[in-house]
Formats: structure tokens, C-alpha cells, sequence
């Protein structure tokens, strides 16, 4: 289940940041630090062409998340939570037009 709440930032720190330069996908696998992994935060935020697709991925289950371009290019970027029962997780994202010129992504978990 996704929850959306654009403009919020849900943590003052995250877990793992990351810098997207100049592509049109970007791949990651990371497990994040707690044992028990029932929610996952992201946020996005930068300047891209084109609407994004957000990827979660473990083994053979994967799950798709359309964002919007002006989401993320919004002066506050977007956040939501995403029900994740694993501290593993494979991300890609990928945009549908165009490249992702510069996109900070991060993610947090919690229980």
C-alpha cells in the first residue's frame, strides 16, 4: 500500500541518500538497518524531464510506482511510505521521457 503525502519530509536524517546524475535509469541494492522492516520512506527530489517510475524489487516480487515530473520537481520534492516487509530492497529508477538530469533520492525504513 502507498501512502502520499507530498511536500513532507518524514525524517530529519535518512538512512541511505543518494545523487542521480545525467541518466535515464539508476539501479541500487541495499539492505537497510533494521531487522524488522515494515515501512520504507522515500523521498525524491530534483529536476527531471518526464514522469518517473519507481521500482521496488526482491527476488521475483516487484513493485511499480508512477511519479509524476512535477512532483519531484516541486521546491519541496515528494514523499511517501511504502509497506516494505524486508530490510533487502533492489530500487530503480527510471525515467520515461527524457533523463533524470539531477535527483536526490532517500530512503528510511521504520516499524
Amino acid at each position: 500500500m502507498l501512502y502520499s503525502y507530498s511536500g513532507i519530509q518524514f525524517f530529519r536524517s535518512y538512512e541511505k541518500e543518494f545523487l542521480i546524475e545525467n541518466q535515464e535509469a539508476w539501479s541500487q541494492q541495499f539492505s537497510l538497518n533494521r531487522e524488522l522492516v515494515f515501512n520504507m520512506s522515500v523521498k525524491l527530489k530534483g529536476e527531471v524531464e518526464g514522469d518517473l517510475e519507481l521500482i521496488f524489487s526482491k527476488g521475483e516480487n516487484e513493485w511499480k510506482i508512477d511519479v509524476p515530473q512535477q512532483e519531484v520537481n516541486r521546491y519541496t520534492g515528494t514523499s511517501f511510505i511504502y509497506d516494505w516487509y524486508s530490510k533487502d530492497v533492489t530500487v530503480t529508477i527510471k525515467s520515461k521521457k527524457g533523463k533524470i538530469k539531477e535527483l536526490r533520492a532517500y530512503f528510511d525504513s521504520f516499524s
